[in-house]
C-alpha cells in the first residue's frame, strides 16, 4: 500500500496523464543548463510557450523586475514567467499550478524543476481534453535559482492570482 502506481504509458487515453509523455518534455527541455540570459534558456521559454498555445491555451510571457538589495549592493533583475490559462466550464475561483523553468548555471536542471514542468505541460495537455469545472493557471516562474525572483515579481505584478485561491508548486 505504501509504492506509487506504476507509471502509465504513452498509449494510454488522450485525456490520462502519462508519465511517459511527460518524460518526453525532460528529455527535451533539459537537455543544457540554461540560467537566466542564455540562449539556451530562451529556447526553453520559446517552447513553452508554443507548446502551451499548441493545446489551446491563452498564454502569455509576464516581464518582472525584481529589486534585490544586499548591505552594500543593489540589484536589479528582470524575469520573464510564462503563464498560461486553461478556460473552465464555469466562472469561480480556480486552481493555480506552479513550477520554475530555469536552471542552474551547472546542470541542465531535469529534476529542479524541469519534473515539475513536464508535470504541467502533461496536465495541461491532459485537462484540455475535457475542460474542468474551473479555471485552471500554469504560472511557469523564471530566476528561480537566483532567489524566487520570478515568483516574487509575478506576485508584486500578476492581478488573476487572487482569482486561484488554492496553488499547487511542483518543486
Amino acid at each position: 500500500a505504501m509504492e506509487p502506481p506504476p507509471a502509465v504509458s504513452s498509449n494510454a487515453p488522450e485525456s490520462v496523464f502519462s508519465a511517459e509523455r511527460a518524460m518526453t518534455h525532460i528529455r527535451d527541455l533539459a537537455r543544457a543548463p540554461h540560467p537566466p540570459g542564455t540562449a539556451e534558456h530562451t529556447r526553453v521559454r520559446a517552447e513553452l510557450v508554443k507548446r502551451f498555445t499548441s493545446l489551446g491555451l491563452s498564454v502569455r510571457t509576464q516581464k518582472v523586475r525584481v529589486v534585490q538589495t544586499f548591505s552594500t549592493e543593489v540589484r536589479v533583475v528582470e524575469a520573464q514567467n510564462v503563464v498560461a490559462r486553461l478556460k473552465g466550464r464555469e466562472k469561480g475561483p480556480g486552481l493555480m499550478l506552479c513550477a520554475h523553468y530555469d536552471s542552474h548555471p551547472t546542470g541542465p536542471g531535469a529534476g529542479d524543476d524541469m519534473a515539475g514542468v513536464a508535470v504541467l505541460l502533461e496536465t495541461a495537455r491532459a485537462l484540455a481534453k475535457e475542460p474542468p469545472r474551473r479555471d485552471v493557471l500554469f504560472l511557469i516562474t523564471d530566476a528561480e535559482e537566483y532567489g524566487l525572483l520570478g515568483a516574487e515579481g509575478c506576485v508584486q505584478d500578476a492581478p488573476e492570482v487572487d482569482k486561484f485561491p488554492v496553488a499547487l508548486n511542483f518543486e
